[in-house]
């Protein structure tokens, strides 16, 4: 069960550390993090970011902050006891809003133990409305709570229930299934309910513990981050990029940036990882999201219930076929391609370059690589990085990759569903072509950004100078790149650096040239380390890996550095990844705690494992010195796929579908 698995002690924030995290999400109530007291306190909130900084809490003769507290990923857990009382309480989220509370209190002293409930009359059985969203709040609350007072020698238990629903829908049904139960079998019930859905994802084991929790983990990333908010913008199941406290704290009132939105940058990455899950309603609901989002020109936007922001750069095109591959769903092929013909066509018309088939980036953030130096090269870094005079135009490679992607996805798609993807392959060709002679500078081996307006390379080894080797169509004379990769260009201390040591601006903690112009936490690509692009480099590694023992032995170190990346002082019973990190000391620069924004399973997967499924199953593992491993409860195309290597009386490596031994 994933509670075993990641059953850890006080789980808090790094930058508010009095506070506790808190494991289960519903489909739209989740909380940013509880205060140390019974009851749900602390920074609440419904579909977005609304600091609702309590609904119920209860009050009595105890020290919380004494308690000891287990977090869970299903529920968390707080006790204490002394010589006259005791406490224990057990809490979660439900899928459908319920936030529940169940609690027992003995009275071990000679003297009358009070207790005191406060309901939040701001919130609780009123219509609650913020300004900033559509949406409007009901609720309801529920308890078997019938005396508050515990005399000597006598025990409490009782449970308590706030159901939230958007105005209009119903709340008599939520709270009914808690009625006449044992708090006991109240936990127990929902603890099965969370379970079930990890149940529909397949078990990967091996014998490296790091690998094994890290699996987990990231499992439990994409739960946490599961949102269903059926409204507005977002009518359809996703996942979010994070559940973020990086706004404001005041109650009812945040500010500043929060991640519980669809972001297209990040959407791609939800779709490698969560595509190897049985049911595919939230891949698809995913893609029909960001649809709806598209502009005339065919971006996918930013979307809140209530507003569209930013035109990120994704590579969503490639993710759909990718999805495909596992789930086979044709019909839904049909439904979306012309809107990713039409994102294709629009970057083409709004970025392209009319001289060559790369693409044009003006806003460093909508690549996602906010502040990454080539934007600055041309004018010699300057101070003043937000001086938007001096950020120039790029052809950028990041950009032209994921367009390439999402044109090769689009190929085969066409032919899927019968049509004919002549002009999209010849666009393949073009920009092959373009990146290849135009990027790649022979003299210092390595592929750069190029002036917009010049084709001057802007001479910064920025990560995704090794784009060209994920899209697959460098060559064996490209190789030299790699010897930066694997150098304290990139490679120094905690992998991957987002810009080589030798950029002027370098900064492996953020920042630009000694200023933190963000904050402390602030996202800065000049030479901090991102899960984001890890991921893409380790896929570059998988599969090279094939081809040269040299990047197998790179696939591994770094694969295990990557897997470290996901805990807290590098303990592994503190699970805890972040958006981005010191690339020299691995400290956590943000705290955005389990932070959905990279991808992990699908690594696993068609690499550790080696399952392809392009073209029927194949499975070809990299050696990564494992001794044993299972891949098992897989699901393609609707059968059920199991690898055994070296366990369960196999030797060697045995596939099996529908139970049926094949390989």
């Amino acid at each position: 069960m994933i509670d075993n698995i990641l059953k850890m002690k006080r789980r808090s924030l790094r930058t508010h550390p009095k506070a506790l995290l808190f494991g289960p999400t519903g489909g739209r109530a989740w909380v940013d993090y509880l205060d140390q007291m019974p009851g749900f306190s602390g920074s609440i909130d419904f579909i977005h970011k609304l600091n609702i900084p309590f609904l119920f809490k209860v009050s009595g003769p105890v020290d919380f902050k004494r308690c000891q507290v287990s977090w869970m990923p299903s529920h968390l857990e707080m006790t204490y006891a002394d010589a006259e009382i005791s406490f224990s309480e057990k809490k979660f989220i439900s899928w459908d809003d319920c936030l529940v509370s169940c609690q027992k209190w003995v009275n071990k002293s000679t003297k009358v133990i009070k207790l005191d409930l406060e309901l939040n009359d701001k919130v609780i059985g009123q219509t609650y409305k913020d300004s900033r969203y559509p949406f409007e709040i009901i609720s309801d609350f529920e308890s078997n709570l019938n005396k508050k007072v515990i005399l000597p020698g006598e025990s409490l238990e009782f449970y308590m229930a706030v159901s939230l629903a958007l105005k209009g829908e119903n709340l008599d049904d939520k709270l009914i299934r808690y009625r006449s139960l044992p708090n006991e079998k109240i936990i127990k019930s929902h603890v099965k309910d969370y379970q079930s859905w990890f149940d529909k994802a397949p078990d990967f084991k091996c014998d490296n513990k790091l690998l094994n929790k890290t699996w987990a983990y990231r499992w439990f990333i994409l739960r946490h981050n599961l949102a269903d908010p059926k409204c507005g913008h977002l009518k359809y199941p996703l996942y979010f990029e994070g559940r973020s406290h990086k706004m404001s704290k005041e109650a009812y009132k945040p500010k500043g940036w929060e991640f519980t939105k669809q972001i297209p940058l990040s959407s791609p990455m939800h779709i490698l990882d969560g595509r190897w899950y049985h049911e595919k309603d939230t891949l698809e609901g995913i893609v029909k999201n960001l649809i709806e989002s598209q502009d005339s020109d065919g971006q996918y936007r930013v979307q809140f219930v209530e507003e569209s922001g930013g035109k990120y750069a994704n590579f969503m095109g490639w993710a759909v076929y990718q999805a495909y591959l596992i789930h086979g769903n044709t019909d839904f092929v049909k439904e979306v391609i012309e809107p990713l013909k039409k994102q294709i066509n629009g970057w083409i018309q709004t970025r392209g370059s009319k001289l060559d088939h790369l693409i044009i980036e003006d806003n460093h953030n909508h690549t996602g690589k906010e502040y990454q130096p080539s934007y600055w090269y041309f004018d010699g870094f300057p101070d003043d990085c937000k001086d938007k005079s001096y950020i120039r135009d790029l052809k950028r490679v990041d950009r032209s990759i994921y367009h390439y992607l999402n044109i090769r996805g689009m190929c085969d798609l066409l032919k899927i569903v019968g049509q004919d993807a002549s002009f999209y392959e010849n666009l393949l060709v073009g920009i092959e072509e373009d990146v290849l002679n135009k990027m790649w500078d022979e003299n210092t081996e390595f592929f750069y950004d190029i002036s917009a307006a010049s084709d001057e390379k802007a001479m910064v080894k920025n990560i995704v100078g090794f784009y060209p080797f994920w899209a697959g169509f460098t060559s064996h004379k490209h190789q030299g790149a790699f010897k930066y990769l694997f150098s304290s260009y990139f490679s120094n201390g905690s992998s991957f650096a987002s810009v080589a040591s030798d950029c002027p601006v370098y900064a492996p903690e953020g920042g630009w040239k000694g200023n933190f112009i963000k904050g402390r936490n602030g996202c800065m690509w000049n030479g901090p380390s991102w899960p984001y692009t890890n991921s893409i480099m380790l896929d570059v590694l998988g599969k090279h890996a094939r081809k040269d023992d040299l990047f197998a032995k790179a696939f591994k170190d770094y694969l295990e550095e990557f897997s470290w990346m996901h805990y807290q002082f590098s303990d592994l019973d503190r699970p805890y990844l972040v958006e981005h990190y010191n690339s020299v000391t691995g400290e956590a620069l943000s705290d955005e705690v389990d932070y959905n924004h990279s991808y992990y399973i699908d690594l696993i997967i068609r690499h550790v494992v080696g399952l392809d499924v392009s073209n029927g199953i194949h499975v070809n593992p990299l050696d990564i010195g494992l001794k044993f491993f299972s891949l098992t409860n897989l699901r393609v195309r609707g059968k059920k796929v199991d690898i055994y290597f070296n366990c369960q009386g196999y030797d060697g490596l045995n596939v099996f579908v529908n139970g049926e031994k094949h390989a």
